[in-house]
């Protein structure tokens, strides 16, 4: 897991969509989707439902959305 992968996740679960995200950090919607999908098979959850309009968190994405931002949050502060 890279901190690059968390702030994807974290971007995603903002935005509400994996082409936004993209849009925002200025990277590939295929990156985004590879980390989401390493990230959901190293938890072993599903993370996100996707749908025609977009994604939404599943409660394990939720979850996981709070720890992934306390762990960039105490890496900002160690910086």
């Amino acid at each position: 897991m890279t901190l690059q992968q968390i702030r994807y996740f974290i971007s995603v679960a903002e935005s509400g969509s994996i082409s936004e995200a993209a849009k925002r950090l200025f990277t590939a919607q295929s990156s985004i989707s590879s980390a989401i999908k390493e990230i959901e098979n190293t938890y072993d959850i599903t993370a996100f439902i996707r749908e025609s309009t977009g994604v939404r968190l599943t409660r394990s994405g939720e979850e996981l959305l709070i720890e992934f931002k306390g762990i960039l949050e105490t890496v900002r502060k160690s910086l």
